[in-house]
């Protein structure tokens, strides 16, 4: 009996109603299944335990939890307990409901609160709850790659389990989460009020090519009139912002770092956002915040390294992804990061290809065998041994060819193009050029209209490697340009900063003569201007515009992009294109009066290729301009 009397039922009348109101299968789940109120704490309190081995314990089958009024007599309570077992043999299941909504109605579940105190989802699975209450924790701590583990691992334990895949599609984005959004969707009446207003909102970014990110901010944004103060929705609408509004996603992100400062994707994301707006010092300022906030924060310190990279710091990129060895298990993604300092800074390819072979190890199963060709590829290819890079390539094409996604094949095949075209094989990089681009339309394009998935088009590189072979006259070649160019522009994002990108990949990319350089120069301003950094390219974003400026004919504006492109981290994303970058960087120091600062890029192409096999074009016409300037 309830001692309040505003807490009893009025008559049994008003108690009979919210009886034949309940599913029986969420009341029988809950007296099954349902974590108690001291359950709940355990799962979502963080612990000093590292989260892959936290244990918490499984709620108490014994505690029952209780209709929010109780009842007033003893034999009025008998009635209702054989009400519910009536109901429960009468009525059929129905659509799945949270447990826990038996025990709160009347009482709103969300509010100025960490994520990890959240109420549980429905689970009868204890294991698959203490799973998934691990990948909250490290999805606040930023750990990224242990986040998609236990949630990955909660959704295995309980395949019903709503949350789990709609929290792994959270975690990997629209191009990759798209199979777990989608069994999100299936299980939707199992999710709770909030869950249910995110998926919805959510829909427009995963279900539509392409991603109609403005959409899915403006429903967001309606849910987080819903729910003002819920850290999970602010933090997803700064994300979707992020492809759409940079300035609203950085106060998104802010609104949901003043609810929980310990959130730690929040903190990250907005310094991203703060990055392509060309504030790098208030980037760097709010990761440091963000790791005095959580010193262990890696997804910070993964942030910090990106800038690095940005700037070709490859020192700094040294540094930090060994400080964040030493934080986190999550291996793969810092040493990946820790080789390309180290070849950006010159040292041994030996102690590279280890570093390689321990990343490889951390990935996914699925994912090392094709690593391992890349990985070969790119080493292959720095060392000089080109024939071996062409056959590594070849490794690569095969093991993407069963694959759906335009955007694997688009980087196997420029890669291989690129390798077979610099050992003077011109006809056989425009097949590989040919064959991607008659077979493009087949495959998954990106859904996103972000600087990455217009930098992974390489379709005017492609272009450009069948032109020089003669496979194509400049006519078409001309025609086919514009035809994708077109295709760009209707579907590019609203996003001004993006606009840069899109002049970077399909204008200059795409110049050949200086006349075609100096009009995508005179276009530049039309897309906002050159943006401020590339974080995490998929091309090499300096090396195109540093050699557009140098073919147009402005030698002193190309020294600028093409020294950061020749000193960049991102030799083993681009073996080829760095190495063109520096005997370009010789051309630009050659014409603005720079003999021995040209003569020293031409050695470096020279020492690195001088004796490729079976040939290096690059390397020979490096020497022969050495030659030409009398170069010591």
């Amino acid at each position: 009996m309830a001692k309040r009397p505003a807490d009893r039922y009025a008559s049994a009348r008003e108690l009979l109603a919210d009886l034949d109101a309940l599913d029986p299968t969420a009341v029988t789940r809950s007296l099954v299944s349902a974590p108690t109120a001291a359950a709940r704490a355990q799962l979502s309190a963080p612990t000093s335990s590292s989260p892959s081995t936290a244990t918490i314990a499984p709620p108490s089958l014994n505690e029952r939890p209780r209709l929010q009024k109780r009842m007033v007599f003893g034999a009025l309570g008998l009635v209702a307990l054989g009400a519910v077992g009536a109901l429960a043999l009468r009525k059929p299941a129905g659509r799945l409901r949270r447990a826990g909504a038996v025990a709160t109605q009347g009482r709103a579940p969300w509010g100025r609160r960490p994520i990890t105190e959240d109420p549980p989802p429905s689970s009868a699975n204890a294991e698959a709850l203490r799973a998934y209450s691990e990948g909250l924790r490290a999805s606040r701590d930023g750990a990224r790659e242990l986040a998609l583990e236990r949630y990955t691992r909660a959704a295995q334990l309980d395949p019903g389990l709503a949350a789990a895949h709609l929290r792994i599609a959270l975690e990997r984005g629209v191009e990759r989460g798209r199979e777990s959004f989608l069994r999100a969707l299936g299980l939707r009446g199992s999710l709770d009020e909030r869950d249910r207003a995110l998926l919805d909102a959510m829909a427009a970014a995963y279900t539509e090519t392409p991603t109609d990110f403005a959409a899915a901010s403006a429903r967001l944004a309606a849910v987080a009139q819903r729910f003002p103060d819920d850290v999970q929705v602010l933090s997803t609408l700064g994300r979707v912002q992020g492809e759409h509004d940079l300035r609203a996603s950085v106060a998104s992100y802010q609104r949901a770092s003043a609810i929980d400062p310990g959130h730690v994707p929040a903190r990250s994301a907005m310094a991203d956002s703060l990055a392509y707006l060309g504030d790098l010092t208030g980037a760097r300022r709010a990761l440091e915040e963000c790791l005095s906030v959580s010193p262990s924060a890696t997804a910070c310190l993964r942030e910090q390294v990106l800038l690095d990279l940005a700037v070709s710091d490859c020192a700094a990129v040294e540094t930090r992804t060994r400080r964040w060895l030493l934080l986190s298990r999550e291996g793969g993604a810092a040493l990946r990061f820790l080789a390309y300092g180290l070849v950006g800074q010159g040292r041994s390819l030996d102690a590279v290809r280890e570093t390689l072979v321990r990343a490889r190890a951390a990935q996914a199963p699925e994912r090392r065998a094709q690593s391992e060709q890349e990985d070969a590829r790119a080493l292959a290819t720095l060392e000089g041994d080109l024939a071996e890079a062409a056959r590594r390539g070849e490794a690569v094409e095969a093991l993407v060819e069963p694959g759906r996604a335009e955007g694997d094949h688009a980087t196997a095949a420029r890669a291989l193009a690129l390798i077979l075209e610099e050992q003077g094989r011109a006809e056989e990089a425009a097949r590989v050029a040919q064959r991607f681009l008659e077979r493009r339309d087949a495959w998954e394009t990106d859904p996103r209209t972000d600087d990455r998935s217009l930098e992974r088009d390489p379709t005017q590189a492609l272009i450009s490697v069948r032109l020089r072979a003669g496979a194509l006259t400049a006519t078409a070649a001309q025609a086919q340009r514009a035809a994708r160019r077109q295709w760009w522009e209707r579907r590019q994002s609203a996003l001004p900063e993006v606009g840069g990108f899109l002049w970077i990949a399909q204008h200059a990319a795409g110049a050949e003569t200086p006349a075609e350089a100096r009009a995508a120069l005179e276009a530049l301003p039309r897309f906002g201007g050159l943006p401020p950094y590339a974080l995490q390219p998929s091309m090499h974003v300096d090396a195109v515009v540093g050699r557009t400026y140098l073919l147009a004919g402005r030698p002193m504006e190309a020294l600028s992009p093409l020294t950061r492109a020749a000193t960049s981290c991102y030799a083993l994303r681009f073996p080829v294109e760095q190495m063109r970058a520096v005997r370009d960087l010789g051309v630009a120091r050659e014409a603005t009066g720079d003999r021995a600062g040209a003569c020293e890029a031409f050695k470096r192409v020279v020492d690195r290729w001088g004796r490729a096999t079976p040939r290096s074009v690059t390397a020979e016409d490096a020497r022969a301009r050495m030659l030409a300037l009398g170069c010591g």
